[in-house]
């Protein structure tokens, strides 16, 4: 094995120096497990939650009663009755044609508490959310896979 000179020798060290800096700066382990673990366990709650309605749930036909629209977004507003009482919901409408008013759609709700709805833009989001706690699991693994790093001995 080659000797290093000494200014060799004194650019490794502040190599290794500066890598040892940005791992101890960086996002401790436990930390991102932990992370990682509580967005995944909330996400996975509430894309359970949102299967539970679409599988289990009640459903109600529900007329388009609204549809108040802004430059850049609009939402339908549907009454449905259930066991005799009138519940409304929304629906974001971020495409489509201006207006849905007397439009028909199977709402889909909770049925210990009819005005809890089913919401695709929910199920999404938490899907997205889902993907970004697998991250934080992943990227928290072990951060020194090389060892510790030793420089070697001058004889």
């Amino acid at each position: 094995m080659e000797q290093l000179s000494d200014e060799q020798n004194e650019q490794l060290t502040n190599i290794l120096k500066q890598a040892e800096r940005r791992r101890r700066n960086s996002l401790p382990e436990s930390t991102g497990k932990k992370i990682g673990i509580i967005v995944l366990s909330l996400s996975a709650l509430i894309v359970l939650f949102c299967m539970y309605l679409l599988l289990f749930g009640g459903k109600a036909e529900g007329i388009c009663t609204k549809s108040p629209r802004t430059v850049k977004h609009h939402y339908d507003c549907y009454t449905y009755t259930v066991d005799g009482k009138e519940y409304w919901t929304t629906f974001n409408m971020t495409q489509g044609k201006p207006s849905h008013l007397g439009r028909e759609k199977t709402i889909r709700y909770l049925p210990a508490a009819p005005s809890v709805t089913f919401d695709f833009n929910l199920l999404i989001l938490a899907l997205i959310t889902a993907v970004f706690g697998m991250g934080f699991l992943m990227l928290s693994g072990d951060q020194n896979i090389g060892g510790t790093y030793e420089l070697p001995k001058r004889e």
